[in-house]
């Protein structure tokens, strides 16, 4: 008896809601074969289109699953005929699907760390040159630090690329390396602008 009744719910009780401005998507009803217990199913779909992440909303209030370029939720038909998302833990009945669309990062916001090549202590008068990740900044844009730490009482001194002078010389000596809108890694010091590719430390 529940599996007949869990068959014939009306796909059209849920509201696809259509885009209503420049940061919404048409939300997308799929119809999908009923699954092992011969109960109806359908998904529901958000699709940004671009690289940018979809936010799913249901029933005008409640996020759906993570947010994703193309978020889906499977929507599975109760023996009350209501429509239902299960989570893992609870089950929502489903009225209306919305979908937003994020805007897109900003081309900072995601450089190769790699690009730069932190440079291991090779000769005696050398350190090892370290990284540490950042969170993005406030513009959005991917930020990581490079560091010549010396050993106590000691100064350390951080060369950029081939030859050219670090920010000062002390104990510690920290660079801020931001990403750039061409996906380069730069250190900025009194409005000019360097591309950084290596980091090598010395010790003196």
């Amino acid at each position: 008896m529940g599996e007949e009744a869990c068959s014939t719910c009306d796909p059209t009780i849920v509201e696809f809601l259509t885009a209503a401005g420049p940061d919404q998507t048409n939300a997308i009803m799929e119809e999908l074969p009923d699954n092992a217990q011969g109960c109806k199913q359908m998904n529901a779909v958000c699709r940004s289109g671009t690289t940018s992440d979809s936010f799913m909303e249901f029933n005008g209030a409640i996020g759906g699953p993570d947010i994703a370029p193309t978020v889906t939720a499977v929507l599975t038909c109760g023996d009350d005929q209501q429509w239902y998302f299960n989570d893992g833990v609870n089950a929502l009945a489903i009225t209306q699907v919305g979908c937003s669309v994020l805007p897109e990062p900003p081309a900072c916001a995601m450089c190769d760390e790699a690009a730069v090549n932190f440079q291991p202590k090779m000769l005696p008068e050398e350190l090892d040159a370290i990284k540490e990740a950042l969170p993005n900044n406030a513009d959005g844009c991917q930020q990581m630090n490079a560091i010549c730490q010396a050993t106590a009482g000691n100064t350390a001194f951080m060369e950029f690329n081939e030859g050219i002078g670090g920010p000062n010389t002390g104990e510690t000596v920290t660079a801020l390396l931001t990403c750039g809108p061409d996906s380069k890694w730069y250190f900025t010091l009194m409005g000019v602008s360097l591309e950084i590719t290596k980091i090598r430390c010395i010790g003196m």
